[in-house]
């Protein structure tokens, strides 16, 4: 009874700042039984139409990433010497247009092995210095993803010189 009695005089005031502070929806909001069917729905066709573009993608990143799994090896020896060539550029070119597709340097043992290739024309280019240039066109196809060229003979590069006439300030230092 006596807490009736302190709470009585707060009651107009907390009346007066509830009309201020709380909200109060005297008019609920009716929805038709159509609309929430319908947004219903069009909430499903929503995660369909996200699920069936996430499998879309998936599928299509699946066919553009194909494999390069083509490659060309060999062993690189001097015609002379018969030893192998050591630290040789091998360039690999696209044939249509002649642009970079790869390189590599020959090891110790001569031996060289470009991976990675996808099908198509390629233009292979071993160089070396004191050697002659080695070009060759090949293909790779589905049926022959490696070439292998083998033990390749490069022969050195000879310059003869038929005369050589020096300054004589040169042989009198």
């Amino acid at each position: 009874m006596w807490s009736i009695c302190l709470v009585s005089p707060f009651i107009g005031i907390i009346s007066r700042f509830n009309r201020y502070f709380v909200k109060i929806n005297k008019f609920s909001k009716v929805v038709a039984a159509t609309y929430v069917y319908f947004r219903t729905l069009i909430i499903l066709i929503m995660k369909k139409i996200f699920t069936l573009s996430l499998f879309v993608l998936a599928i299509f990143a699946t066919v553009n990433a194909q494999k390069f799994d083509g490659s060309i090896k060999g062993k690189l020896m001097d015609t002379a010497a018969k030893q192998p060539i050591v630290d040789a550029t091998v360039s690999v070119l696209n044939a249509k247009d002649s642009s970079l597709a790869t390189f590599t340097l020959s090891n110790k043992q001569g031996a060289f092995e470009v991976k990675g290739l996808g099908e198509g024309d390629y233009r292979v280019i071993v160089s070396s210095k004191g050697y002659m240039e080695f070009k060759k066109t090949v293909s790779i196809t589905a049926t022959q993803k490696l070439i292998d060229f083998g033990n390749l003979s490069i022969e050195k590069i000879i310059k003869h010189l038929k005369g050589l006439l020096l300054p004589v300030n040169l042989l009198s230092s």
